[in-house]
C-alpha cells in the first residue's frame, strides 16, 4: 500500500508540468498568430525549410571544413553523424512513443517548406539545430554566438509556422544539447601534437641539437 502514496507526490509535479507547458503553448500560439505577416514570418518559414533534412547544417559543417584545415573536416563529419544518428533516434523511437498531436494549424507554408507526417513532440529540427551548433561552433570561439542564434532561430520557426507547440521545440533543444555535450566529451577534437607544443621549449633548452652560440 505504501507505492500509491509515494508516486502520488510524482504524479502530481508531472501533472503540474504538463499543465504549465500546455499554458505556454496556448500562449505561444496565441502571439504568434497574430504575427504571421511580414518579412519576419517569411524568414520563419525559410529558415524551417532550409533546415528541412538538416541541409542548412550539411551547409554549415561544409563551410567548417573549408574554413577550419586543422580539425574541420573532423568536426563537421562529427556534427553530421551526430545529428543523423539522433534524428532517427527522435523519429523512430522518441515520437512513435510519446504520440503527440501538431497544432491544428492550417498555416499556408512557403518556400517548399514541408508538413511532416510524424508527430510533435519533441521537435526534430530543434534537435538537429541544437546538437549541429554545439559541434559545430566547437574550437570555434568566434563560431558560438551566430550558430546558437541560429539554432534559436530555427526552433522558433517550427512555432512560427504552425508546426510545433513551444514545448516541442524546448524539448528539442534540451535533447541536442544533451547529445551534443555528451559527443563532444566521447570525441573530442584533436588538439595539436604534443611534439608541436614542446618544439619552443626545447629550442631553448641548453645543448639542444642545433644550437647556436655566440662567442
Amino acid at each position: 500500500m505504501a507505492a500509491p502514496s509515494q508516486t502520488a507526490p510524482i504524479a502530481g509535479v508531472l501533472s503540474s508540468v504538463v499543465s504549465r507547458a500546455h499554458g505556454l503553448d496556448r500562449a505561444a500560439e496565441t502571439w504568434t498568430a497574430r504575427r504571421r505577416s511580414g518579412p519576419l514570418d517569411a524568414g520563419a518559414h525559410l529558415l524551417s525549410s532550409a533546415a528541412d533534412r538538416s541541409k542548412l547544417w550539411v551547409a554549415v559543417a561544409a563551410a567548417r571544413a573549408l574554413v577550419d584545415r586543422e580539425a574541420g573536416g573532423r568536426a563537421a563529419t562529427r556534427a553530421i553523424v551526430t545529428v543523423a544518428i539522433q534524428s532517427a533516434l527522435v523519429e523512430q523511437v522518441v515520437k512513435r512513443t510519446t504520440r503527440r498531436r501538431r497544432p491544428d494549424s492550417s498555416v499556408p507554408l512557403r518556400f517548399r517548406a514541408r508538413r511532416p507526417p510524424s508527430t510533435a513532440f519533441p521537435s526534430g529540427h530543434a534537435a538537429s539545430a541544437s546538437a549541429a551548433a554545439i559541434l559545430l561552433a566547437d574550437g570555434m570561439p568566434a563560431w558560438q554566438a551566430p550558430l546558437g542564434l541560429l539554432a534559436l532561430a530555427v526552433a522558433w520557426s517550427r512555432v512560427q509556422t504552425g508546426l510545433h507547440h513551444l514545448s516541442d521545440v524546448l524539448a528539442g533543444l534540451a535533447l541536442g544539447a544533451v547529445v551534443a555535450l555528451l559527443v563532444r566529451r566521447l570525441l573530442p577534437l584533436p588538439s595539436a601534437p604534443d611534439a608541436d607544443r614542446r618544439q619552443p621549449a626545447m629550442a631553448l633548452t641548453p645543448g639542444a641539437p642545433g644550437e647556436v652560440r655566440v662567442p
